[in-house]
């Protein structure tokens, strides 16, 4: 064979082996890419600097940031986290620890886009009859499509529900619980309308089994507001008089959880706070008719109570400095809400219960 045929032949080898290479590397590319598996929400709170797989607790109107995490595989069995966090810390009831070098951007071919949910019990009041369990309250998840599809959002704690809000203004209450969820949603190219694959973060039947380690925001007031405020947002379930063991076992162990509440075990947990016992209470007789002090004698956090129903003063809005109808509480009948004293109450005189410090 003549040198010039020898040449030719390595060319075409050459060629050959390249065009081979070519046809071989997307697929092997492909197949050591990690494998997607699930996906994870994190809460980072303002300036932590670490997004929380779990429930944080926050200051009234705090800022924090929602981040989409989606969780996968490398072909050496390694995690790998595509995110825009600049850490993650799982909640310690995961046992997970996640590494620097586990956390990357999303570098994936794919279009990958995120729809933000909120995960709030339905309806916001529930009354048991007798040996009934909780069929009727049901956890719903609520898309947020004004947060956006990026791979971060601004986190808010405000609930779909507007019947929390009894008062004449637009403003949020700036307090309660909210949970939430991400999907993590894969296209194929921007023009696509449907997704390949999408991969769900935990939604309500895993905060139902493990609400401890569930992601969510808590933000409440300080001291013996704390109870009262933070059960914003959740279902109030109430049980019947004759309700049996189990069934009011099964309701504080919610309410400990942070998914529902009742306003008996939420009286209990106000009068831990205030480090009062129910039969120790001191009660004396307020009017609404401004010859109360707000600030000095009655302050907020104090009990107000005509009959059976009881409320927790929260602010005064009125005339400054005095008791009146204009002035805010916290009520718990039939849901949470924030609500004029006139509109709890239809007298003129209250039954009052310090328990605020002084």
């Amino acid at each position: 064979m003549s040198s010039r045929a020898v040449v030719a032949v390595a060319v075409a080898v050459i060629v050959l082996a390249l065009a081979v290479a070519f046809w071989l590397i997307p697929s092997v590319q492909e197949s050591r890419r990690p494998e997607l598996q699930r996906a994870w929400i994190g809460i980072e709170v303002e300036g932590s600097g670490v997004a929380v797989i779990g429930r944080i607790q926050v200051a009234p109107d705090q800022s924090f940031r929602l981040h989409a995490i989606a969780e996968a595989v490398d072909a050496d069995g390694g995690t790998v986290f595509y995110t825009e966090a600049p850490a993650i810390r799982f909640d310690p009831a995961w046992e997970r620890e996640v590494g620097a070098a586990e956390i990357r951007p999303w570098d994936r071919p794919e279009v990958a886009k995120v729809a933000w949910l909120t995960v709030e019990g339905s309806p916001s009041y529930v009354e048991l009859s007798g040996g009934e369990t909780l069929e009727r309250f049901q956890l719903a998840e609520f898309s947020h499509p004004e947060w956006g599809r990026s791979w971060a959002a601004d986190g808010s704690i405000e609930t779909r529900r507007d019947e929390q809000l009894d008062l004449d203004t637009e403003e949020g209450l700036g307090f309660g619980t909210q949970h939430y969820q991400v999907w993590v949603e894969l296209f194929a190219d921007e023009g696509t309308l449907v997704a390949a694959q999408r991969f769900k973060s935990p939604g309500g039947e895993d905060l139902m089994a493990a609400p401890g380690r569930f992601p969510a925001v808590v933000a409440s007031l300080p001291g013996v507001l704390a109870p009262p405020t933070r059960v914003f947002g959740l279902t109030q379930v109430e049980p019947p008089e004759n309700a049996a063991a189990g069934q009011i076992e099964r309701l504080a162990e919610l309410q400990e959880k942070g998914v529902i509440f009742t306003r008996l075990l939420l009286l209990r947990d106000i009068l831990s706070a205030a480090g009062k016992r129910p039969g120790a209470l001191q009660w004396d007789f307020v009017d609404l008719l401004g010859n109360t002090s707000f600030g000095e004698r009655v302050r907020a956090g104090d009990l107000l109570q005509v009959g059976a129903r009881w409320v927790v003063l929260l602010a005064d809005r009125g005339e400054q400095g005095v008791l009146d109808p204009a002035d805010l509480c916290l009520d718990f009948e039939r849901g949470a809400a924030v609500r004029a004293l006139s509109a709890a109450f239809d007298v003129e005189e209250v039954e009052w219960s310090p328990l605020a410090e002084r």
